[in-house]
């Protein structure tokens, strides 16, 4: 699968799923986010703290590290969520691309205006976990033959 096809990653992607988180029974929606860094063959699930077991999956280049004690590691988790060398990070990206957090609602959360500028309670200070995904199969019909 071509890690630049957003839409048909996307429709492999976002489906509910049922999960467990915490010992009880949850029924997610993943988010794809569009944006894809670097050569995109990394994917991750993205956690923000006060929405687990909600997420959302990025797509990573595949030379950079998750593990936050890879001190050899050319870029690492520090660099790609917050943004380095003109690279954008991926808590920015993911706050404009979701301007209204996909799971607001069921957690009662509004976006505020502050001026020109807009915030929700969410707050990516509160931080995130993260783990690597393996990439979807993609569902090849049967043939009549």
């Amino acid at each position: 699968m071509n890690p630049r096809n957003t839409n048909q990653l996307r429709r492999l992607i976002e489906n509910r799923q049922a999960v467990h988180h915490w010992g009880r029974p949850h029924i997610v929606t993943p988010r794809l986010v569009s944006h894809v860094w670097g050569d995109g063959r990394k994917l991750l699930a993205l956690y923000p703290m006060m929405m687990r077991p909600n997420h959302f999956v990025v797509r990573l280049d595949s030379s950079w590290s998750t593990s936050n004690w890879d001190r050899d590691a050319k870029v690492g988790p520090h660099e790609w969520l917050d943004g380095f060398r003109g690279t954008p990070g991926v808590y920015d990206v993911i706050e404009d691309e979701f301007v209204e957090w996909p799971w607001a609602r069921m957690y009662g959360l509004r976006w505020a205006d502050r001026g020109e500028e807009r915030s929700s309670r969410v707050d990516w200070n509160d931080g995130c976990t993260w783990s690597e995904m393996s990439w979807p199969r993609l569902r090849r019909g049967r043939s009549t033959a």
